[in-house]
């Protein structure tokens, strides 16, 4: 929690990106621990993106990123 927003989020891509296929094959054997965790950290991603704190976040590093000498 104490990972600024930009890396908590890239972690969780990461981390969602890898369980990917668990839930799939979750799905099909329907393994319920697979599939309680993907879903776990599908709602905290989405939790995350949706977070006011996320959206400012990004807000800011879009203007950053047209500041001059920011590239």
């Amino acid at each position: 929690m104490a990972a600024p927003l930009a890396d908590r989020s890239a972690v969780l891509e990461e981390r969602w990106s890898a369980l990917l296929p668990l839930d799939v094959t979750a799905a099909d054997v329907v393994a319920d621990s697979a599939s309680d965790e993907v879903g776990r950290l599908r709602r905290e991603l989405d939790d995350l993106r949706g977070s006011r704190s996320f959206r400012t976040g990004q807000a800011i590093a879009k203007v950053a990123s047209r500041l001059p000498g920011r590239r």
